[in-house]
């Protein structure tokens, strides 16, 4: 959800601060990352905008492959 929020174009930037700082907050808690870790997941709080450059460099990264290899979608 946290994703969605941050990305979402026009987003109030009040209600995405207070959704980002209650996330942190919520990440921090040992309760949280254990169970988090239980399931395979790491928790790495980041900014709206970091979100995104790690985002955009993803999409680049594999745009790349996909371009490279012809992968078609069947």
């Amino acid at each position: 959800m946290r994703a969605i929020l941050e990305n979402y174009p026009g987003g109030p930037p009040d209600l995405i601060a207070r959704f980002t700082k209650a996330a942190h907050v919520a990440l921090a808690d040992p309760t949280v990352k254990a169970k988090l870790e239980d399931l395979g997941a790491r928790a790495i709080p980041s900014t709206p905008e970091e979100m995104r450059q790690m985002q955009q460099s993803e999409l680049d990264r594999y745009g790349m492959i996909v371009k490279a290899k012809n992968i078609k979608v069947e």
